[in-house]
């Protein structure tokens, strides 16, 4: 990216981000989902799963196996 990328991130600061709530993800049971769901919960995030199928939704919180991990529908 050049050196000027080098300066920009030599200076963001180091601390990692702290999430203090639940993270909605829409369209959860997808396949970028799926996966966004399970590294925030790796990572003790808590997750809701939404989409438009009640039955996806469940059984994808099912396969996560995690207090972290609940769902939602809307349509």
């Amino acid at each position: 990216y050049g050196d000027w990328f080098m300066r920009i991130a030599a200076n963001l600061p180091s601390r990692r981000c702290e999430l203090t709530g639940k993270v909605l993800i829409l369209g959860g049971y997808g396949n970028f989902g799926k996966r966004i769901a399970a590294g925030l919960i790796k990572h003790e995030v808590p997750v809701i799963i939404c989409g438009r199928n009640k039955e996806k939704a469940k059984t994808l919180v099912a396969v996560l196996n995690s207090p972290l991990a609940s769902y939602t529908v809307f349509d």
